[in-house]
């Protein structure tokens, strides 16, 4: 019920993947892959109605040419990072329309930027792709009932 909201998450996961199928069908080199996922996020409010966010991410794992068809040692690997900025706003959160008293609504812009993906900041595939041609922005409504 503060006028002011902070928030401050964060996730380590760590997965170990076995890709025996993929790899006796041509498509990983590994039989087996492990993945680290680090996910950090701050989040601020203003009289529960308007936000943002700022968020870091980051995945390292195995190199595996094929399963991530990189052209060198340094670019066949999952290793991204980046950065999510993000901002909301809940215009019903203190009480909806007459028609529906309980709505819960959120309209939000976030946008993503890449520093690094499948292992590289500039040409990580050999075409010429650069972590930052991947940057989205994203506008949305969600709707809880």
């Amino acid at each position: 019920a503060d006028v002011h909201s902070i928030s401050l998450q964060a996730s380590w996961i760590i997965e170990n993947q076995s890709l025996s199928a993929s790899d006796l069908l041509g498509n990983a080199a590994n039989g087996h892959n492990q993945l680290r996922s680090l996910n950090l996020k701050t989040s601020y409010y203003y009289d529960q109605t308007y936000g943002g966010t700022l968020g870091y991410f980051q995945t390292r794992g195995t190199s595996d040419p094929l399963l991530y068809g990189g052209t060198s040692p340094t670019y066949n690997s999952p290793n991204s990072s980046g950065w999510i900025g993000e901002l909301d706003y809940m215009p019903f959160n203190h009480g909806g329309p007459e028609f529906w008293p309980w709505l819960n609504m959120k309209v939000g812009l976030q946008y993503i930027y890449y520093d690094k993906f499948n292992g590289g900041s500039t040409n990580f595939d050999g075409a010429g792709r650069n972590a930052r041609d991947n940057n989205t922005l994203f506008l949305f409504d969600w709707i809880a009932f």
